[in-house]
C-alpha cells in the first residue's frame, strides 16, 4: 500500500501479482467452502483473483468503489457451490483514522444458504482501524475510541442480518486486536454473549499467532518490534437450531482449525 510516497506494507506489488493462484490453490487443497479476504485494495486484484476462484465452483462478492485515491475497501468474501449468496450489503465504517480513510475500511454482511441442507447463516467479513501499540498496548487514545466505534458498528450490522441472534453467525476479519493485544478493545467483541472465537474452540490455550514477527512481512513493516499476537479472528455465534463446531485436524497443508455446522 503505497501512500503519500511511503510502502507501509512490504512487496506488495509482488505479493499482489502472486495472489491469485495463491489463493486458488489453497482454496483447492483446503477444500474450503467460504474464503474471507482483506486488503485486496485495487479492482485490477479482486478481478484477478475472482477469474482464479470461478474454475473451483466459487462465487464472489464484494464491495466496489473507492477513496479519492483509488483504494477500494479490500474486503472479498467467496462462496464455493452448493452455498449461494442470497443477498449482501456493504456498510463504510463512519469513523476512522486518517490512515485507514484512505482505504474504504467497513462491513460486508451476507446471508449464505446451503439448499441442500437448508442451513443458513450471517457471514461478516470486516477490517478494522490499525492501532499503534508499544509491547501490545495502544498508544494512541484517538485509534483506540476509532475502533470502539467500529466494534459498535459491527455488532449493530450483526444484530440486524442475524435478526437479533435468531440465525447463526460467522464473523471473521482482522480486527487488528487479541489476547494480549489491545486485549480491552478485544473484549468487546469477544465478550458478547453467545460469541466463540473458533481457534479458542479447537487449541484451548494454544496461541495460533497471525501476527508474527518471525514473518518477513512483519519483520521489514512498520511494526517490526511488536509481539506476536492473534489479531485475525474467526467468530462465530449458534442461532435457532444450528451449531458451530470448531476443530483441530489434519490437512495436507498442515493441522488447521475447521469450522462446521449442524442442526441439532
Amino acid at each position: 500500500l503505497r501512500v503519500v510516497g511511503s510502502d507501509f506494507v512490504p512487496i506488495v506489488r509482488d505479493r499482489a501479482e502472486a495472489a491469485p493462484a495463491e489463493i486458488a490453490r489453497f482454496a483447492r487443497e483446503r477444500s474450503a467452502d467460504v474464503l474471507v479476504l482483506q486488503e485486496i485494495w485495487t479492482n485490477r486484484q479482486a478481478v484477478a483473483i475472482t477469474g482464479a476462484l470461478a474454475p473451483l465452483g466459487y462465487a464472489v462478492v464484494r464491495p466496489k468503489g473507492g477513496t479519492l485515491i483509488g483504494k477500494e475497501g479490500g474486503l472479498l468474501v467467496a462462496v464455493r457451490a452448493p452455498l449461494r449468496v442470497a443477498e449482501w450489503s456493504f456498510t463504510p465504517f463512519g469513523k476512522s483514522t486518517f490512515m485507514d480513510s484512505l482505504a474504504r475500511k467497513g462491513i460486508l454482511a451476507a446471508l449464505v444458504e446451503n439448499p441442500g441442507d437448508g442451513a443458513r447463516f450471517a457471514l461478516l467479513a470486516t477490517h478494522t482501524v490499525a492501532l499503534d501499540t508499544d509491547r501490545g498496548a495502544p498508544i494512541d487514545e484517538k485509534q483506540v475510541a476509532a475502533h470502539a466505534v467500529q466494534v459498535g458498528k459491527i455488532v449493530e450490522v450483526l444484530r440486524r442480518i442475524s435478526a437479533d441472534g435468531t440465525l447463526p453467525a460467522l464473523i471473521v476479519g482482522d480486527f487488528n486486536v487479541g489476547p494480549g493485544y489491545a486485549e480491552a478493545n478485544h473484549r468487546l467483541f469477544a465478550d458478547l454473549p453467545g460469541m466463540r472465537e473458533a481457534g479458542a474452540v479447537a487449541a484451548p490455550g494454544e496461541p495460533l499467532v497471525t501476527w508474527d514477527p518471525g514473518n518477513p512481512l512483519v519483520r521489514f513493516g512498520r511494526y517490526p518490534n511488536e509481539p506476536a499476537a492473534k489479531i485475525d479472528h474467526v467468530f462465530f455465534r449458534d442461532g435457532g437450531s444450528w451449531r458451530w463446531n470448531a476443530s483441530r485436524r489434519p490437512t495436507r497443508l498442515g493441522r488447521s482449525v475447521i469450522v462446521s455446522i449442524s442442526s441439532v
